[in-house]
């Protein structure tokens, strides 16, 4: 094992151990530690493993920082196009550049940059982050009371007004209301804008169980659009010296509830669909039109030559541009 070692693995374990309470676990911490992530550990071991050594260096230390499920997203690109037969090297100097991959076919090279894609700007992702937090906080804070209930949680106007003070208060709140005198199914009480309401009993709980709060946001495909326009002009300038295709290279974070659609809209252009409904205005059926093709990227980007997407682990798409100057196509590559 050259990332995850036993002392590796020892410290990321001492670090979750001495975190606060009910915060959330980093995500270099759960890669090195979760039993279910043995399978993917292997892999990104096998990954690493082909690389010179100071690549491999380079790698098992971003793998164990802030930034490893990135990290990771570029070793799941770069094995997807390994897998092609393309061979790949990893953060080339390019004309003063530093792609995340130069791929070689038997017929020529092309770059892929890849990028993590939310479903709102940096600022407005850091703030989702933090919500999502204090959820996690909150939750955990109830979830310590020993009773045997199950109650909802609603929170308004939304559950960014939690704080770690008011979770605190709100769990002490709930603990005096709870214990003092058993409440009836169905009871009730508001506390700082919180909503708690008792929906079960059940003497075999151990502690209580929590419904929510839920937390829902808007998909925006703006951010995506924004980073892609800036990612095609770091490189528009050298693509016509390099005489390479430029590919981008896409994976959606856990929360951004983006979706290849999305991607599809943005370079292909609006999807149009027409509705039949009835006369109460009932939905019944659909048509597919066209796409707003004037609107796509790809018409007004001809330095981008496609662009890849991965819906999961295993499933990553390609997506070409008709209209690039350098038109390339990933599933006529021949292998090297």
């Amino acid at each position: 094992m050259d990332v995850f070692t036993t002392d590796w693995i020892e410290q990321a374990q001492n670090a979750i151990a001495m975190m606060p309470k009910y915060k959330p676990i980093p995500f270099q911490y759960i890669l090195a530690t979760a039993t279910q992530l043995t399978d993917l550990r292997e892999l990104i071991e096998h990954w690493v493993a082909d690389f010179p050594t100071e690549t491999r260096k380079q790698l098992i230390s971003r793998l164990r920082s802030r930034n490893a499920d990135h990290t990771l997203n570029e070793l799941r690109f770069g094995n997807h196009l390994k897998q092609l037969g393309c061979e790949i090297e990893y953060e080339p100097k390019l004309s003063g550049l530093t792609p995340d991959w130069l791929v070689k076919t038997a017929a020529t090279s092309f770059i892929v940059e890849v990028f993590t894609a939310s479903h709102a700007s940096d600022e407005e992702a850091e703030l989702e982050k933090s919500i999502r937090a204090n959820i996690i906080d909150l939750v955990g804070r109830l979830q310590e009371i020993i009773v045997p209930y199950g109650i909802t949680v609603h929170i308004s106007p939304t559950p960014a007004i939690l704080t770690e003070s008011i979770n605190e208060q709100l769990a002490k709140n709930v603990a005096s209301w709870l214990t003092t005198v058993p409440p009836q199914v169905g009871a009730e009480q508001l506390w700082l804008g919180a909503h708690f309401q008792v929906v079960r009993y059940n003497p075999a709980y151990t502690s209580l169980q929590i419904i929510g709060p839920g937390h829902s946001w808007v998909v925006n495909n703006e951010p995506l659009q924004s980073k892609i326009v800036k990612k095609i002009l770091r490189y528009s300038d050298v693509l016509g010296q390099l005489n390479m295709p430029l590919i981008l290279a896409v994976a959606p974070t856990m929360y951004s509830g983006l979706s290849i659609d999305n991607l599809e809209d943005i370079v292909l252009g609006q999807e149009r669909v027409s509705y039949h409904v009835d006369a109460q205005g009932a939905i019944m059926g659909q048509t597919y039109l066209t796409r707003a093709w004037k609107d796509g990227l790809f018409l007004h980007e001809p330095h981008l030559s496609g662009v890849l997407w991965m819906e999961s682990r295993s499933n990553i798409s390609f997506i070409q541009n008709p209209n690039a100057a350098l038109p390339f196509n990933l599933l006529d590559i021949e292998a090297v």
